[in-house]
């Protein structure tokens, strides 16, 4: 308002110039005297409205909490909010000389200044105020109570750009329990079943690549950043899962083409959303080279995805069926023994489906290519990040590596990798279906990862109607409720290190989640552990006197663990990723070595956009077992 006012003011000021001739025009004309007063004046004007703006936000911010009841940290910018200090935590150094990573950020942020007795806090984002929350109870009951998430602009711009404007992560409403539910409906009992012998597959190839070039060299081992051959080996097992096609990133440590243009939108998609700044990152109509190489690799991914469709569009309408997966090297096809999945059957028959009842085939084929670009991106990172950091705990834990070797030795004989003959009832050698629930020590070791060194370590919710937040024990604070509509954050990497929902929170005890099984101990094909129970109320989490062991720590806290989120909005292909994760990295550790490459090695977490992973690829030393 005061904006508008000033202008006015300067148009009738200078409207009133006695300079003007209305003698010889009819309409108010200027010298250049007026107009130059009247310049001055409006930026003048202008910069005093965006002092008033700007002192007026400051003092919003700086003299009360972002949303009254909890409490907010000081030193938030007049238009960033707190984002500057939850990126970088503020910028500068750490005490050992290393940069400030988003870890100090959402210690400054979430931690510090949170409500000691209830772990509730408050902040800006942007303009916009937040709540966010750190203890189990209160997790769960907002993700039980709210799927919906305001879309944010700048992310919501790039994810339709990498993954289309039907990506699962933009979809709200009536549209997204529509295609969720056809996704869900695709990982059937039969879909995951099949997907088991992909990944065993997938880690006998990559484990045979690795250990072939081990023999190569010189000194019997390889130094080599472990996530991107992570990446490779998710990539080939959705290539087969999903779209009954062998990238062969595995076989050659190389990315295929189409895997090549994943990753570097992967990459472009980071980019940009880190450089807000970057105009031309916005406008991916400009002409720029970056623009233009990012279409080209759009082009191959999204041609290739398309042509998938069409042929799986095809078998269905002919009833041609077979067990045959596309080569990457050729584009041949080759009969494999492996009997391949049924999830891209699925996903067609319920886009088509859909389109008979709206009459669009064209944009339910659209949708139905985004659904699967965002199937890849959520299984191609999120779990390959996982693996890198479990390889790197059992590399820094080795009592917990001989548990796992212990463990896979017991379920599988003490063989070259395949199961023993025992395994097989009609003695043929072939490999039965063992996974997570087979191998517990070995999911314990997945789900420690997970709780470490979650992929996605944020996650937020708006609230659909209000809720009351469950209270608060052992505490006189009264009851706090939160309105419809309001924004909330759910920092997982807080929450699941918060000492409150797990005790001595930053060490390693894959005890919370495995205990030693009595009953088949020693039995041949059968693990020596099992599956922890959890009765919540059982323990005291708040207490740390006991020193941690993974006898005396108390069993993890389900409400806390939201490394897959819960409630509607949670991963849809959670069962598939455990199952991937233990088979591959059972698979590797089995038959060769990861060690750090130095004693004193840490690795260090950075902010990937929506994911948080290794800065440096994490370096290993690979030999044989």
């Amino acid at each position: 308002m005061m904006v508008s006012f000033l202008f006015q003011l300067a148009g009738v000021i200078a409207a009133a110039d006695p300079t003007v001739d209305d003698r010889t025009n009819s309409d108010f004309s200027y010298s250049s005297g007026s107009v130059m007063f009247g310049f001055c004046f409006l930026t003048l004007a202008f910069a005093i409205a965006v002092k008033f703006y700007i002192d007026h936000q400051t003092k919003r911010k700086q003299n009360q909490d972002a949303v009254p009841g909890f409490p907010s940290p000081p030193n938030s910018h007049w238009l960033f909010g707190h984002l500057i200090v939850l990126h970088s935590g503020g910028g500068g150094l750490r005490p050992d000389g290393s940069p400030k990573t988003f870890i100090d950020g959402y210690q400054a942020v979430y931690v510090k200044h949170a409500d000691p007795d209830s772990g509730r806090g408050s902040f800006w984002f942007f303009t916009v105020p937040a709540v966010y929350l750190t203890r189990g109870k209160d997790v769960k009951a907002v993700l039980s109570a709210s799927s919906y998430r305001a879309p944010t602009t700048v992310v919501e711009i790039h994810t339709k750009q990498f993954l289309g404007k039907k990506a699962l992560v933009n979809l709200m409403g009536k549209e997204w329990r529509l295609y969720r539910s056809a996704v869900h409906k695709s990982f059937t009992p039969k879909a995951i079943q099949q997907s088991q012998h992909i990944i065993d597959r997938v880690g006998s190839v990559l484990t045979d690549t690795l250990l072939a070039q081990v023999e190569t060299a010189p000194s019997k081992q390889l130094t080599m950043q472990v996530l991107p051959i992570m990446k490779m080996a998710t990539m080939d097992v959705f290539g087969v899962a999903a779209f009954n096609f062998d990238f062969r990133c595995t076989e050659t440590l190389t990315l295929s083409p189409v895997a090549a243009a994943f990753e570097y939108l992967g990459k472009e998609y980071t980019r940009r959303l880190k450089s807000p700044w970057d105009i031309a990152s916005w406008w991916y109509d400009l002409p720029t080279p970056a623009n233009r190489q990012y279409k080209r690799q759009k082009n191959i991914i999204r041609t290739f995805v398309r042509n998938q469709i069409q042929e799986e569009r095809r078998k269905l309408a002919t009833g041609n069926v077979t067990d045959e997966v596309a080569s990457a090297s050729s584009g041949s096809t080759s009969l494999t023994t492996t009997t391949t999945s049924d999830v891209l059957a699925n996903l067609v028959k319920a886009a088509d489906s859909e389109a008979a009842k709206e009459g669009n085939a064209a944009s339910n084929d659209e949708a139905l290519g985004d659904v699967l670009m965002t199937l890849l991106f959520g299984g191609y990172d999120t779990t390959s990040i996982t693996l890198s950091y479990a390889l790197y705990l059992l590399a820094k834990h080795p009592d917990y590596q001989s548990h796992c070797i212990k463990e896979i030795e017991a379920v599988f004989g003490s063989g070259n990798g395949q199961p023993s003959k025992s395994d097989d009832d009609s003695g043929s050698g072939a490999s039965r279906n063992i996974g997570p629930d087979q191998l517990p020590y070995m999911k314990a070791v997945i789900m420690e990862t997970l709780r470490l060194y979650p992929p996605a370590p944020l996650t937020s919710r708006t609230l659909e109607k209000g809720i009351q937040l469950p209270p608060v024990p052992n505490s006189e604070q009264k009851p706090q409720s939160l309105e419809q509509g309001q924004l909330i954050m759910l920092p997982i990497w807080c929450i699941q290190r918060d000492p409150h929902n797990f005790p001595h929170p930053d060490e390693m005890l894959p005890g919370r989640w495995v205990q030693k099984s009595k009953s088949s101990e020693n039995i041949p094909g059968h693990s020596p552990w099992k599956d922890r129970p959890y009765n919540e109320g059982d323990d005291d989490r708040t207490s740390l006197s006991v020193p941690p062991s993974n006898e005396t720590i108390p069993a993890g806290n389900r409400d806390a663990f939201c490394a897959f989120a819960a409630g509607g909005r949670n991963c849809v292909g959670r069962v598939l990723a455990m199952q991937e994760a233990v088979t591959l990295l059972a698979s590797l550790i089995r038959r060769l070595k990861f060690e750090l490459v130095a004693s004193d090695y840490q690795v260090r977490p950075t902010n990937a956009a929506v994911i948080q992973q290794p800065s440096d690829g994490l370096p290993m030393i690979i030999s044989k077992r």
